[in-house]
């Protein structure tokens, strides 16, 4: 019985395996060809497996393999079928490795309503004619509660039937015009393909997903521990919904969740959402990128995010912009960015660093960080008698592409001098392209001859650091959520 494998090849970027059908053999070629993985032609590859083996050339010489002939039959990519369409499992050893290609479904910004499951027959059509979907991408149309079921059933049917490993749904800006019975109704049968624990990355973000968004994604999120990438951008979570976000990551760590990036800025963490996040990443220690800008977070959120920051070495990104670090959170940030070496962009824009505390974070990053790319220190109240610091921080940083320093109290001298600083990196061809926009900054010419004394506690009029409201009436309220979910966590 002949048994042929249905496979996208891929030696290298410009390199494909091509079918002759009509010789029966599998040449190497130098074209580069992308499409389906159910397409037989240029980017796949039926082959016949021998009695005993595989026979194939390296890629340097026009290679082929045993067997063939016109009577190959498609098949998902990878799959290893008889000329009955039996199984023939067993001879899979035998086969050489293969990159396959990602196979993408994508509405992507079309701007469309789909209001039932019949407005969708068209998106479930496409689902359905690609067994291999490894892609999803719903960004930017508005599904009602009928049409997003109507697609899941889609993808969990082509899941069912042919085995598919979805890796990437963006199902952000999903629900613009839509009440929060259509969103969560939608999350919760969204969460029946996240739980088959294949998804690598999920993108929510744009959504209105509130709190009662966050109690139904906190047990989904920790029983997918194949997710490597979340986006949770401007969600309106909230600090509490932001806690049972945080519990969930952390339940997920103990099963073996690995995060590498999550984004979860512009919605309301506060402390208490940041402090139970910053937990869960202590567990997790895989973080390369945390995005929470715009969240109201205070010295207390920050101090915990800085313990988060020490515990996971490989972090390249760091993003708080619009937080307020203030003394504790700078001295706590401060010790934190001292401990890892790798970070490749931070954005520590309009966080109330002050004179003070921007020294603090300026010696962490001046050795400890050399391939920095990206520092935004924007709005931070810093002067001229931090130039010094500001320029040993700049200094010997190779691989600098953009330093942002709007809205700080630095006259035409100290730019002069920050430019010399950055012109004198030998991979630096023009400072100017490298420093940002300076049309904002405060001419400190014009301050008062004698400055006001810095008040720099952490309860003064400015800032308090407690939390504002999050969705739940008491605290005997809020405490029922949370054993609800950590309930719901231990199924």
């Amino acid at each position: 019985m002949d048994s042929y494998l249905v496979m996208a090849y891929s030696y290298a970027t410009t390199h494909s395996i091509v079918l002759h059908s009509t010789t029966g053999k599998v040449t190497h070629t130098r074209r580069n060809v992308s499409g389906p993985a159910t397409q037989v032609g240029a980017a796949v590859g039926v082959i016949r497996i021998g009695a005993t083996r595989v026979r194939h050339n390296p890629p340097s010489s026009a290679g082929q393999c045993s067997g063939g002939g016109p009577g190959f039959m498609a098949a998902k990519a990878g799959t290893l079928v008889t000329s009955d369409g039996a199984d023939s499992a067993e001879t899979a050893a035998l086969l050489p490795s293969a990159t396959m290609p990602d196979v993408v479904v994508s509405i992507e910004d079309e701007g469309k309503t789909f209001d039932t499951a019949v407005d969708v027959t068209d998106l479930v059509a496409q689902i359905k004619a690609n067994p291999s979907l490894t892609h999803l991408k719903l960004k930017g149309n508005t599904l009602s509660k009928e049409a997003y079921r109507a697609v899941v059933d889609a993808i969990l049917a082509v899941q069912t039937t042919s085995g598919a490993t979805l890796k990437i749904i963006d199902s952000s800006d999903c629900f613009t015009r839509r009440g929060p019975s259509d969103i969560h109704t939608a999350m919760l049968a969204l969460g029946e393909v996240v739980e088959r624990k294949e998804l690598v990355e999920l993108n929510l973000g744009d959504n209105a997903l509130s709190l009662q968004g966050a109690k139904i994604l906190a047990p989904m999120i920790a029983r997918c521990t194949s997710l490597s990438i979340l986006r949770l951008n401007n969600t309106g979570l909230g600090p509490l919904g932001g806690k049972l976000i945080g519990l969930g990551l952390a339940e997920g760590a103990r099963r073996g969740l690995r995060l590498k990036v999550l984004q979860l800025g512009r919605s309301r963490q506060e402390n208490k959402g940041a402090t139970e996040i910053a937990a869960a990443f202590e567990l997790m220690k895989s973080l390369e990128e945390i995005l929470m800008p715009q969240n109201g977070i205070k010295a207390a959120g920050i101090t915990a995010l800085a313990g988060a920051v020490s515990a996971n070495p490989n972090l390249r990104v760091l993003d708080l912009n619009d937080n307020t670090f203030r003394p504790a959170g700078c001295t706590a940030m401060a010790a934190a960015l001292s401990s890892i070496h790798g970070l490749r962009e931070v954005n520590f824009g309009d966080c109330l660093l002050r004179p003070t505390g921007f020294e603090q974070i300026a010696q962490a990053l001046v050795d400890n960080h050399p391939d920095m790319e990206k520092i935004d220190l924007t709005y931070n109240e810093i002067k001229r008698g931090n130039v010094d610091s500001l320029c040993q921080l700049l200094s010997g940083k190779s691989k600098l592409v953009k330093v942002e320093l709007n809205g700080n109290i630095l006259g035409e001298d100290d730019l002069d001098r920050i430019k010399v600083a950055i012109g004198a990196i030998e991979t630096v061809a023009d400072a100017e392209d490298v420093l940002g926009e300076t049309d904002e900054m405060e001419d400190p010419e014009e301050e008062e001859e004698e400055e006001e004394e810095e008040d720099d506690t952490d309860d003064d009029d400015e800032e308090s650091d407690t939390d504002g409201g999050d969705g739940s009436d008491t605290a005997e309220d809020e405490s029922a959520l949370v054993a609800d979910v950590e309930n719901q966590l231990k199924e």
